[in-house]
């Protein structure tokens, strides 16, 4: 035992010298002249050679672990694997061809009296109602979904067309009349698309950035931020359509919409609860707003 124990140590010693031993020396030695090298083109500073020794010897460990030992190991494994399934197969072969030629046992016949045979009672399946092609529904789906899809559009129609008119009544004083028709069409589009580019409108009458962020912010606050007329959207359309106007005025100062002034000649119009209806500058707006206070 104790010869066997000495032996084993031996080999394990041997394998150790054989994998480890002699490659690491080599390694180190390459790591020394490459490190030195290196160093000596940075004037022999330490670090540089201290921080190349060990990157090269650690590579070079990576290398020899993935070429010489897990490389070789894998194929082996591969290389083995297909043997031993055929090995397999080959022995159930065997198996199965003794099990073939054994002689069959014959067990020896007794003498019974036969058993009374047992009829099954009868079962009495449960008849499936027929299923209907279609299912039952007190209602007609698609055209509750038409007339919600229809009244949706009716009331966006509406919409757009109280935007227009008051649109074209609150610019008209500053835009000329050639002008103002580009402005309404710019709005229409925007109303559609809130991701609209629009061309820049030229105005006739000056207007500070509080006017022109409140005639944009009326109208965005009736479209809905849910729908895409939110702070930014709303900040970029501006710029847009009064680039010459806005030129010196950047995006982010324009999202601060709802700033006001006592010089300001278009005021902010809040809708009120319930309602989208513009509150100021329109007569149909204001006789609306009488009826409502009766």
């Amino acid at each position: 035992m104790m010869d066997k124990k000495h032996y084993q140590t031996k080999t394990t010693l041997g394998d150790l010298c054989l994998f480890y031993g002699f490659p690491g020396v080599a390694i180190l030695a390459v790591s020394l002249i490459v490190s030195a090298k290196i160093g000596a083109e940075f004037n022999g500073d330490r670090m540089i050679k201290a921080g190349t020794f060990i990157g090269c010897n650690m590579l070079l460990w990576l290398f020899y672990y993935t070429v010489f030992i897990s490389l070789p190991g894998n194929l082996f494994d591969c290389l083995q694997t297909p043997q031993k399934g055929n090995g397999t197969v080959e022995a159930a072969s065997v198996c199965a061809s003794e099990e073939d030629d054994a002689p069959e046992l014959v067990e020896p016949s007794v003498d019974t009296e036969p058993e009374p045979e047992l009829k099954p009672e009868p079962q009495i399946q449960p008849q499936a109602s027929p299923l209907p092609s279609k299912p039952i529904i007190p209602f007609d789906y698609r055209q509750i979904c038409l007339e919600y899809e229809q009244r949706q559009a009716e009331e966006k129609a509406e919409l757009v067309e109280c935007i227009i008119g008051y649109a074209g009544h609150t610019m008209s004083p500053f835009v000329s009349e050639e002008n103002i028709v580009s402005l309404c069409n710019e709005i229409r589009c925007w109303c559609l698309n809130p991701e609209y580019k629009p061309s820049n409108i030229a105005l006739r009458v000056k207007l500070s950035t509080n006017d022109l962020c409140h005639f944009v912010w009326n109208i965005g606050e009736r479209l809905g931020r849910d729908n895409g007329y939110d702070g930014e959207c709303r900040a970029n359309f501006t710029k847009r359509l009064f680039a010459l106007t806005l030129s010196k005025v950047d995006v982010p100062t324009l999202r601060n919409m709802t700033k006001t002034a006592s010089s300001d000649k278009i005021p902010l119009d809040r809708p009120l609860p319930g309602s989208l209806a513009f509150r100021c500058h329109t007569a149909e707006n204001s006789v609306g707003q009488q009826l409502e206070s009766a």
